[in-house]
């Protein structure tokens, strides 16, 4: 959508140039009004530009505000004293202080670490202030006419650095538009879009990198499984069991740390890949997550508790990453036949009341 703005900011500058370039140069004030209206309003939608890139407000009431005062200034300066200098003056002003309206609210929003972003949000800043400077720069030249506008040092040089810096914006925008595009397309393809967790393919992927790093160890691997979901797709629809998915990746999530990955292996398996995580760590992990199912009721359409079983094993030192999730496989297998609603692993049994 930012491309978009910019697009239209672009355009609508465009008009305002064509029509101050086919007009007699003794008849440029009649359209001043009209001419500017079109540029004040082009760097507005390049602000907008901006501001939807970096999350912020548009500000349409303050930069209406803006517009009509520029405007009316600008009427007396054309249409009641014909002072070319003066509009140019009140023009460039006006121009810098609608593209810089959200700039303020962007740095107030997040820190900007990445490059690019920085390196846009810095650049139209920099240009937004030279907008509203530079008709102190030109007028400080000697000898500067602007009795034929179109043809002025001023007029050459504005237009040269405008357009030079517009590309380099809008190529920056792109940059950042496919950028975002690919880390979207990233997303959809690592997660699994009904719990948005991990999927089995982002998992391996991710795994690896951790196994080949000695400081990931001990690691501990979790494989659980909602206890008789089935039946809550059978009895309340799967409408229902979609909630108690979610609700799970969820509670799943908020119970491990940002280092840890949390999988969804299909339908209501999952799995936990636990990085410096000893057994006894990773069973206290597993029984916190049983409580807060188990005392969450909200969730189900009776009021009942969701109950898991897990499956528990901690990754031999040269094992193979898939030969340890089968181990866990199997344990899970031994909490089900055993009752459900339990934590097995190889060394311990811990059973649920």
């Amino acid at each position: 959508m930012n491309l978009l703005w910019m697009a239209l900011g672009l355009i609508v500058t465009s008009v305002s140039l064509g029509i101050q370039s086919v007009v007699q140069p003794q008849n440029i004030y009649k359209y001043a009004v009209y001419t500017s209206f079109l540029y004040l309003l082009g760097a507005w939608l390049a602000s907008c530009s901006i501001a939807d890139k970096f999350n912020a407000n548009f500000y349409p009431r303050t930069a209406s505000f803006i517009i009509t005062i520029a405007l009316g200034f600008l009427y007396y300066y054309s249409q009641v004293v014909d002072d070319i200098t003066t509009r140019v003056y009140i023009l460039c002003i006006g121009l810098g202080v609608l593209q810089i309206l959200p700039s303020r609210q962007i740095l107030r929003n997040k820190p900007i670490d990445d490059r690019v972003e920085l390196l846009l949000y810095w650049l139209y800043v920099i240009f937004c202030v030279y907008t509203m400077v530079r008709p102190l720069i030109f007028f400080s030249l000697d000898n500067l006419d602007l009795s034929d506008l179109v043809r002025s040092q001023y007029w050459f040089f504005t237009l040269l650095g405008s357009m030079i810096v517009c590309m380099i914006i809008t190529f920056l925008l792109l940059a950042c538009s496919i950028r975002t595009a690919f880390r979207k397309l990233t997303e959809e393809r690592n997660h699994d879009p009904l719990t948005e967790l991990l999927n089995r393919r982002a998992f391996k992927e991710s795994a690896e990198i951790y196994l080949n790093n000695p400081r990931s160890y001990p690691v501990s691997i979790l494989v659980c499984d909602i206890d008789h979901f089935k039946k809550i797709n059978d009895t309340w629809g799967h409408d229902s069991g979609d909630d108690v998915l979610r609700y799970v990746g969820l509670t799943l999530r908020q119970s491990t740390r940002n280092r840890d990955l949390v999988v969804r292996i299909g339908g209501e398996e999952f799995l936990l890949f636990l990085t410096n995580t000893n057994l006894d760590v990773a069973k206290n992990m597993a029984q916190r997550i049983r409580e807060k199912l188990r005392s969450d009721r909200h969730v189900m359409a009776v009021h009942e508790p969701i109950t898991m079983s897990f499956g528990l094993v901690v990754l031999k030192e040269g094992e193979r990453l898939s030969d340890a999730v089968k181990r866990a496989d199997i344990e899970l297998y031994k909490a089900k036949n055993l009752g459900r609603n339990r934590i097995c692993s190889k060394q311990d049994l811990e059973i649920s009341v």
